[in-house]
């Protein structure tokens, strides 16, 4: 996967982004008025644990499409990768990275265990379907800010923990997709995995040729497994961005990120945000059907004035609701 910035912000799917076209491009986070009120009022947007989020089956779909991947190419493999990719893929939501620590002959490896915490947005602007997840008591209660790719990832850019990873890009839906892109991988490892087996000299080399090659293969699928999701879903358009953390995370005051608890249906919520610069970042705000336009826009005015968001456009939605 390419680089943005540096090594530590990935896109996942490289092939379906433009990033010359990203200055130009936005996505939109749709949100509750609360929610819209804690990203203007703390400048930051919150990434919630994988493992709170509403639809609880989207860390394992990636299962579903690889077991049929494997099935398309068996016939193509030269090695059993699937034996080995299926025992060692896990559903636990803490990962293990595994680094070398120490200097020369007295380097050891070392586990970090690691969570991943997503920030969900869309490709699409004004989206009944959307809207609909913030009805309240009959009313549409929600709101959407407009952000720029481009200004966005220069907020992830002034990371400095070399332990946090950023993965970004567009959600797969279509199952045929995924297989597809599953299938490219496991038979480019395979094909690594026979190249080195093929100059391997022991039966060390050979054992340290799979494992690397099955390590890879193992790490590109729980980096980019929350990429994927049910054809049920492909009305949000979703586009996401995906921070991997030490489970043990220290926040520091040189990193725009920090972590608390949140609690929702009675359920403690682990969270992080990432504090995002004022200038640009965010540059519009739609307000949903329904909601008291005129002053819903009047105090929304006066909020961004207060504090500081100088470039924001105020739109309301145009989807042709009654009542």
């Amino acid at each position: 996967m390419n680089e943005y910035r540096n090594k530590h912000i990935k896109c996942f799917n490289p092939s379906t982004e433009d990033r010359s076209l990203y200055a130009k491009q936005r996505i939109y986070h749709y949100t509750s008025p609360r929610g819209l009120y804690a990203i203007l009022d703390n400048s930051t947007i919150r990434f919630t644990d994988c493992q709170f989020l509403n639809d609880k089956s989207e860390y394992t779909h990636i299962k579903k499409p690889l077991i049929k991947a494997f099935e398309e190419i068996k016939s193509d493999l030269h090695n059993d990768l699937e034996t080995s990719v299926m025992d060692l893929l896990s559903n636990n939501f803490e990962q293990d990275d595994i680094k070398l620590e120490g200097k020369s002959s007295k380097q050891s490896l070392q586990s970090i265990k690691k969570r991943y915490y997503v920030f969900c947005s869309s490709t699409a602007q004004d989206s009944l379907g959307m809207w609909n997840y913030y009805v309240k008591g009959g009313n549409y209660q929600g709101y959407n800010i407009g952000l720029s790719i481009s200004k966005l990832l220069d907020c992830f850019s002034t990371i400095k923990n070399p332990e946090i990873d950023v993965f970004y890009g567009k959600v797969i839906y279509k199952e045929r997709d995924q297989i597809n892109l599953l299938k490219d991988l496991l038979l480019k490892a395979d094909q690594d995995l026979e190249d080195k087996l093929s100059k391997a000299k022991s039966s060390e080399d050979i054992s340290l040729s799979e494992q690397e090659v099955i390590g890879e293969v193992l790490t590109f699928i729980e980096n980019y497994r929350l990429f994927f999701k049910d054809e049920a879903f492909n009305n949000e358009k979703e586009y996401r961005f995906v921070i991997k953390l030490p489970l043990e995370f220290t926040p520091n005051t040189s990193d725009p990120i920090s972590i608390g608890f949140d609690v929702k249906n009675g359920v403690f919520t682990p969270f992080c945000v990432l504090s995002i610069s004022k200038e640009n970042t965010i540059d519009s705000i739609m307000l949903s059907p329904m909601l008291e336009s005129e002053l819903a826009e009047q105090g929304l005015k006066r909020y961004l004035k207060l504090k500081g968001f100088s470039s924001i456009t105020i739109e309301q939605s145009k989807v042709p609701i009654r009542y």
